[in-house]
């Protein structure tokens, strides 16, 4: 359970190929992230942006935080501000790191302000 609670929800039950909602009953959590797969063609596709909205409606009705996967465009990060999600990650911001690549990228990064987000 210690684990559970250290986690998002995404990261525990997507390895597992299914997540429910009953979850967020049952476990605490912090954190919630929206796959990737809802990302993609978020701009052209109604039926994910009302799930991409629904989500981060329903993660901050319930105190928790959202992490959007899988953001390339800077189309999409700035839906995604609109819908007031709370940070992002994907190939628009950087590539996957190895560990001291990923400081030394923070540390390039520190004084600039990425794309003028919160995220």
């Amino acid at each position: 359970r210690d684990c559970l609670l250290s986690r998002g929800l995404g990261d525990v039950y997507k390895r597992q190929g299914y997540a429910s909602l009953s979850y967020l009953v049952n476990y605490h959590f912090s954190e919630l992230k929206i796959d990737k797969s809802f990302i993609f063609d978020l701009v052209n596709n109604p039926a994910h942006q009302v799930i991409v909205q629904t989500s981060i409606d329903m993660a901050h009705q319930l105190n928790l935080s959202i992490t959007v996967e899988g953001v390339e465009t800077q189309e999409i990060h700035q839906l995604l501000k609109q819908m007031n999600a709370d940070r992002a990650q994907g190939y628009l911001y950087a590539k996957a790191l190895p560990y001291p690549e990923y400081v030394n990228f923070l540390k390039s990064q520190y004084s600039l302000k990425m794309l003028d987000s919160p995220f």
